[in-house]
């Protein structure tokens, strides 16, 4: 484990301190356990979209050239 020196504002401060003695952690210990949830969360994110998982693309070749100027008709087909 390293030290580290961080900075809280002083009302952050007595809040995480009364969280933690209500749980009968030290400050320490709910500041590890509370980053460890956010990096979790944060990294399931990532990983549970199925638009970055396995590298989906939407289009399995080049986009044409022309989408921005034919949106519609790309995504709605020929309109009559």
């Amino acid at each position: 484990m390293f030290r580290t020196t961080i900075m809280l504002p002083e009302p952050l401060k007595k809040r995480a301190e009364t969280v933690a003695a209500a749980r009968g952690l030290s400050l320490g210990e709910l500041l590890r356990t509370s980053l460890q949830t956010f990096l979790d969360k944060e990294e399931r994110k990532w990983t549970e979209d199925p638009m970055i998982e396995g590298n989906y693309n939407v289009l399995r070749e080049p986009a044409p050239s022309d989408v921005s100027g034919n949106l519609d008709r790309y995504l709605y087909g020929p309109q009559s």
